[in-house]
C-alpha cells in the first residue's frame, strides 16, 4: 500500500514539474511549497524578511506570538482592523511589537524533516524551509535544524549585524549552522564551534546562494559568500539520489529559474502565502502587480493568486498524499468520512467556551490564525505542523486531496456562509451537490444536519480557474463569457437547495439573481481583462 502513495506523490511532483514549464502558477506554487529543490532558495529569505520587519514594528505581534494556539485573540477581537487600516497605523492598542532579540530560542526542538512531514516522504524533494511566521509557532515547537538556523539568523539581524555575512549552512546529514562573521555557530549549542558534523551542501543569504545541487554558484558575484566557501567546502558531496531524484532535480532547475526582479518578487509573495495589508511591508512587495485599491480589499486580486499557488502546492504535500492513501476503499461517504475524521485527527482545534459569537463553542475543526487574519494563507503542511489556517486555506488543502482522488468539486465564497451577519466563508462543494466540507467537516446532504448559511456568491474557484463576482469587483485569470459557466456549475452543486444570488456592487449590498449577474457580466465584458 506503501508502494501506491510513493508512485501517487511522485507522480504529483512530475506534474507540478512539468506544467511549472509553462504555466506560472505552478511555478510560484514550487515556491508557496518551500521546497529546497528550487534555484532561489534566497527568496524564503526575502520573503521572509518581509514578515521580519512588519512583526518588528506592528503592536499586536508580540500578543500573537505568546498566545500559544492557532485559535489566537488577537485575530478574534481585532481582525478587521488590519484591513481597515492604512499606511500610518501602528498595531492594535497597548499592544507590543515582536522583539527578534527577545526570542528564547532555546525553547525549540530541531529534529529530521522526515519526523516532521507523514509519509510519503521524498528526502531530496520534500526538504522543507517552512515560511518563518509559521516555524516560530509551530506545535511543541518543533523545527528542523535549518528553520531554528533562520530564527537565529533574523535574531543577528535584529541586533544589527550585517547581513552580507550573515549566512546559513545546511549540511548532507541535516544539520544546519550559521556563519556570523568570524564565527560558526552550531544550532544544536547555541555557540560557536570549530567544524561541522556533515559536509555542506547549501550555503545562502538574502543575496546570495552556494548550491552544487541546484547549479547555483553567486561566488564570483559575491566576495563573502565566496570566503565562507572556501573556508568550509572541502569537498563537494552528490547528493544520495536515484534516477528519478536526479531527474526531476535536472527538470526544477530550469523551471523554478527567476529571470528578473518581478518574477523574484512574486516568487517571495508565493513564498509568504502573503496577501497582507497596506500597512505591512508585503504591500511594497505586491505593488506593480496590483492595482492600489486592492491593497483596500479583503477578497481580493492578491487572494485569488494566493489562493491557487496554495492549491497547486498542496498537491505536492506528502500530507495529501497520506490522506488519499487513509481514504481506502469503499463508498464515496465511507471515504470521505475517513478523510475528515483523519484531517481533523492532524490538523482540528478544539474552539473554546469564549467562540466570540463565530461558532459553537467545543467544536471540533480546522480552523485557525497564528497571527491575525490576512497576514498569510497556509499549505496543508502548516496545518499539519501547527493546526493552522482558516477556511480560505482549508479549503484549498481539501480540495487539493479531492482533486489527486479525482472527485469533482468546487471552492466557493459566499457572505455570512455558516458564520454570522457580514462574514465571508469558504467552503468546498462536491459538483454532484450531494456533500460539502466546512473547515474539515464533512457533511452529507439528506443525512447530515445541514450547517450551510448562504448569503451572496463572492468568489469561486474550480480546477485552478477563479473569479471575484461582486459585480464592482469582476476579476480572475478566466474570460468573463466564461464565468457564467462556471456559475452554472455551482448552481448544480447546490443542488437547488436555494437561489444563487450575487451583489451588484459593494457599497450598496444590492443583491441580483442568477439571470441578473449573467446580464451584468455581458455588459462590463469590455472592462473585464483576466489576470495573468
Amino acid at each position: 500500500m506503501m508502494d501506491a502513495h510513493f508512485t501517487r506523490h511522485k507522480k504529483a511532483w512530475e506534474n507540478l514539474a512539468k506544467r511549472a514549464q509553462d504555466d506560472p502558477y505552478a511555478k510560484y506554487a514550487l515556491y508557496a511549497s518551500r521546497t529546497l529543490a528550487v534555484k532561489h532558495p534566497d527568496v524564503y529569505l526575502v520573503g521572509d524578511n518581509a514578515f521580519y520587519e512588519g512583526a518588528q514594528k506592528i503592536n499586536g505581534f508580540r500578543e500573537s506570538y505568546d498566545e500559544p494556539t492557532a485559535l489566537g485573540w488577537c485575530h478574534m477581537h481585532s481582525g478587521h482592523e488590519f484591513f481597515e487600516k492604512g499606511e500610518d497605523y501602528k498595531g492594535i492598542p497597548d499592544g507590543k511589537p515582536l522583539l527578534f532579540g527577545d526570542l528564547k530560542l532555546d525553547k525549540y526542538r530541531p529534529t529530521q524533516a522526515r519526523r516532521i512531514y507523514p509519509e510519503p516522504y521524498l528526502p531530496l524533494i520534500d526538504y522543507r524551509l517552512g515560511p518563518l511566521a509559521l516555524t516560530l509557532k509551530t506545535e511543541g515547537k518543533v523545527v528542523t535544524s535549518l528553520e531554528l538556523a533562520e530564527m537565529i539568523y533574523f535574531q543577528a539581524k535584529a541586533t544589527g549585524v550585517d547581513v552580507d555575512h550573515l549566512f546559513l549552512i545546511l549540511c548532507d546529514d541535516e544539520e544546519a549552522y550559521l556563519v556570523n562573521g568570524g564565527n560558526l555557530i552550531s544550532v544544536r549549542s547555541g555557540s560557536s564551534v570549530s567544524s561541522m558534523s556533515g559536509n555542506p551542501v547549501l550555503i545562502f543569504n538574502e543575496a546570495s546562494v552556494w548550491y552544487p545541487m541546484m547549479a547555483r554558484d553567486d561566488r564570483a558575484q559575491n566576495g563573502p559568500l565566496r570566503e565562507v566557501v572556501n573556508r568550509f567546502v572541502k569537498r563537494e558531496t552528490e547528493p544520495a539520489a536515484d534516477e528519478w531524484d536526479l531527474a526531476l532535480i535536472d527538470v526544477l532547475k530550469d523551471v523554478s529559474a527567476l529571470d528578473d526582479d518581478a518574477k523574484f518578487r512574486m516568487a517571495a509573495l508565493a513564498s509568504v502565502r502573503a496577501g497582507g495589508w497596506r500597512f505591512h511591508p508585503y504591500a511594497r512587495l505586491w505593488k506593480g502587480f496590483v492595482p492600489e485599491e486592492d491593497l483596500d480589499i479583503d477578497i481580493s486580486r492578491r487572494l485569488g493568486l494566493i489562493r491557487e499557488f496554495d492549491r497547486l502546492a498542496n498537491s505536492v504535500s506528502p500530507a495529501t498524499a497520506y490522506l488519499i492513501g487513509v481514504m481506502g476503499d469503499g463508498t464515496i461517504e465511507e471515504r470521505l468520512r475517513c478523510l475528515s475524521r483523519e484531517y481533523l485527527l492532524n490538523t482540528g482545534v478544539v474552539r473554546e467556551a469564549e467562540a466570540h459569537g463565530w461558532k459553537k463553542a467545543w467544536r471540533l475543526e480546522s480552523w485557525g490564525h497564528l497571527w491575525p487574519c490576512g497576514l498569510m494563507e497556509h499549505t496543508i503542511d502548516d496545518a499539519f505542523r501547527s493546526r493552522t489556517g482558516h477556511c480560505v486555506s482549508q479549503a484549498h488543502m481539501i480540495a487539493g486531496v479531492l482533486e489527486m482522488a479525482e472527485i469533482p468539486h468546487v471552492v466557493v465564497n459566499f457572505d455570512r456562509g455558516g458564520v454570522k451577519e457580514g462574514v465571508n466563508h469558504h467552503f468546498v462543494l462536491s459538483q454532484d451537490g450531494s456533500f460539502l466540507f466546512d473547515d474539515g467537516i464533512v457533511n452529507f446532504r439528506e443525512v447530515d444536519p445541514p450547517t450551510e448559511d448562504y448569503g451572496p456568491l463572492l468568489s469561486f474557484s474550480i480546477g485552478g480557474q477563479w473569479a471575484s463576482t461582486v459585480g464592482d469587483k469582476l476579476y480572475g485569470n478566466i474570460p468573463s463569457e466564461k464565468i457564467a459557466e462556471k456559475i452554472d456549475q455551482i448552481s448544480n452543486a447546490l443542488a437547488n437547495r436555494f437561489e444563487l444570488r450575487f451583489y451588484a456592487d459593494e457599497p450598496s449590498k444590492k443583491t441580483l439573481s442568477k439571470d441578473g449577474f449573467i446580464r451584468l457580466l455581458e455588459t462590463q465584458a469590455a472592462e473585464y481583462v483576466p489576470l495573468q
